[in-house]
């Protein structure tokens, strides 16, 4: 997918310049669009946002400098460049344009060689410092909560993890505060609402705080965490706690409406509890959800004697391995559309489900976590490559040539030293056309080693099979720093999805997204769709392909079958129904 043109305003009075110059920089492939007045211009250039403007100086009610002010002056357009496109030749007039703001002259008659140059030097940079500008923004978004614009979680846990290091002897208190009762609000005020109160929350932990009580963020759902330096953690914690009632204590007003939120305190303790800050947070998490809400706050450290839950890992580890002897696996298909046509299935992703004999279908995120531990991932994902290749040459033997398949790829499997065998070994067993085969990784595998990363891609892409990078902003990667791995999708995870159009930071995040990717080549495919008003936005924005429970949750391979063979375009024969006719004339 090539990167889209620039785009040129070019403002003169004049038809005769205005020709000269749309008929020497369209077939450049530049797009442009003439204004024959500053007046007119003006309203272009908030309308269009171009990325050049090519600008006459002498012209009547508004000359050129006086336009290039007013540019200049408004904080949406003034970062746009400027040439000005003059006949005045002096150096007066050449410093009256630079004062007004402009980046370069171009003296009428101007040489066609000398306006292209300079017209693709200056829109290259541009592209550049938008490109950078959009890089700085994706991190913001992907670090920091849009509602509350406290740190993400990964930022909490890498703030953890330094004062760890400068803790020789004072421990530290991880506290995760989980708050509950937002049915009222939920129903009352949507997600907005829930924002809003957490808002509130957050302001009023900040302005509690001391020099002990550092950073909070925002985690997963409505909760929040926060640590604090402690030589006594029991009595810290105990203060700390009442500190927290007296903050929380006060109801929330929202539209006349006042809510008192009850919340629970989960503590883990540094070195106690563990080295790891993702650990202690899990720990103090989960020592939160132990506390039975009886009274407005309650609180739990983490103890020993909470690993019940070990107990119940062991035995699905058990069941998990006589699942794989067994064969209680099972392919679930995802359609993947094109949003740009009418939604038509270009694509399908396969998703594992285990189909327990007592339990009945397991979801992958109940058992992959246990899959990957064990190191039973890699059989199982073995044998999820293996029947995802072969029912893909089915569907392709049906008629469904031009059918796409994804698969996910644990850690564990992108670090086997035989993976590009195996798929090799796949593609030549089956037949299958490489290109028809997409890989689709999570950016913090291939950021845990990226050099490494780096030489499996290659190898892969060699193969000629798609590689995409799967919910792509829930990490802590910029665009940039995986510009050097040779993908070629973008998943846009969910939970930025969720939100649209209604919440500006989801809406920004996937603006942001899909410019870069769009800057680089790559296809975005949005995850999650589920309402019309988020596909059609995210039609909007060029987002080329989607997925989500709007087209179709996923479904068995015989589901998938009927909904391929449901859509199949009227001006092509039924590829089942062409061979039954030759049957039967034979």
């Amino acid at each position: 997918m090539s990167s889209p043109s620039s785009t040129i305003l070019i403002i003169d009075d004049e038809s005769f310049p205005r020709a000269t110059l749309e008929a020497l920089l369209l077939p450049e492939g530049y797009r442009v669009e003439t204004c024959n007045s500053g007046e007119q211009g003006l309203r272009a250039a908030e309308r269009l946002r171009p990325d050049l403007i090519l600008l006459d100086v002498m012209m009547p009610s508004l000359d050129g400098y006086e336009v290039c002010r007013r540019l200049r002056a408004d904080k949406a357009l003034s970062a746009i460049p400027i040439i000005m496109v003059t006949a005045l030749d002096d150096a007066d007039s050449r410093i009256q344009g630079l004062d007004a703001g402009a980046d370069d002259f171009i003296t009428k008659p101007f040489n066609s060689a000398e306006l292209r140059a300079r017209v693709r030097n200056i829109t290259r940079l541009n592209r550049y410092r938008k490109l950078l500008e959009q890089q700085e923004q994706l991190a913001y978004l992907t670090n920091y909560d849009h509602a509350t614009g406290l740190p993400k979680r990964i930022l909490l846990s890498n703030q953890i993890q330094s004062e760890m290091k400068l803790s020789d002897t004072h421990k530290l208190l991880v506290i995760v505060l989980r708050f509950d009762g937002f049915d009222k609000v939920q129903h009352a005020f949507g997600q907005n609402g829930i924002d809003r109160i957490l808002i509130e929350l957050s302001q009023r932990l900040r302005d509690a705080g001391n020099s002990n009580h550092q950073a909070v963020g925002r985690l997963q759902g409505n909760n929040l965490g926060l640590f604090s330096h402690s030589n006594h953690p029991e009595r810290d914690s105990i203060e700390l706690i009442e500190q927290f009632r007296q903050t929380i204590a006060a109801p929330i007003g929202l539209d006349g409406q006042n809510f008192v939120i009850p919340m629970r305190v989960g503590i883990s303790v540094y070195p106690d509890d563990g080295r790891d800050a993702e650990q202690l947070i899990d720990q103090a998490s989960f020592a939160g959800s132990q506390v039975q809400l009886k009274e407005q706050l309650g609180y739990a450290f983490y103890t020993a004697e909470m690993n019940q839950l070990v107990q119940q890992q062991i035995t699905l580890e058990a069941e998990l391995h006589h699942a794989v002897t067994e064969n209680q696996f099972e392919l679930y298909y995802q359609p993947k559309v094109d949003l740009l046509s009418e939604c038509t299935i270009i694509g399908v992703e396969a998703l594992i489900r285990w189909n327990h004999p007592e339990r009945g279908l397991i979801a992958p995120f109940e058992f992959i976590p246990l899959a990957e531990a064990t190191g039973m991932i890699q059989p199982i994902g073995d044998w999820v490559i293996r029947q995802a290749c072969d029912q893909l040459r089915q569907w392709q033997q049906q008629g469904f040539e031009d059918l796409t398949l994804s698969v996910n790829l644990s850690g564990q499997q992108f670090n086997d030293p035989q993976l590009v065998s195996k798929i090799r070994r796949q593609l030549d067993r089956t037949g299958l056309e490489a290109g028809s085969l997409e890989l689709e990784l999570t950016e913090t595998h291939l950021l845990e080693s990226e050099t490494e990363a780096e030489r499996i891609l290659h190898e892969l892409k060699q193969l000629g099979v798609g590689l995409a990078i799967d919910d792509f902003g829930t990490g802590y990667s910029s665009l940039s720093r995986l510009q050097r791995f040779p993908v070629d999708v973008l998943k846009i995870d969910r939970a930025f999805i969720h939100d649209l159009p209604d919440s500006t930071g989801s809406a920004a995040l996937t603006q942001a997204i899909l410019a870069m990717a769009h800057s680089l080549g790559l296809e975005v495919v949005a995850e999650g769709i589920e309402t019309e008003a988020q596909r059609d936005f995210l039609r909007q924005q060029y987002c080329s392909q989607g997925q989500g429970y709007l087209f179709s949750r996923p479904v068995s391979a015989e589901s998938m079958t009927e909904l391929l063979e449901s859509q199949w375009n009227s001006d092509r024969p039924n590829p089942q129904a062409s061979a039954k006719s030759t049957a039967e004339q034979a």
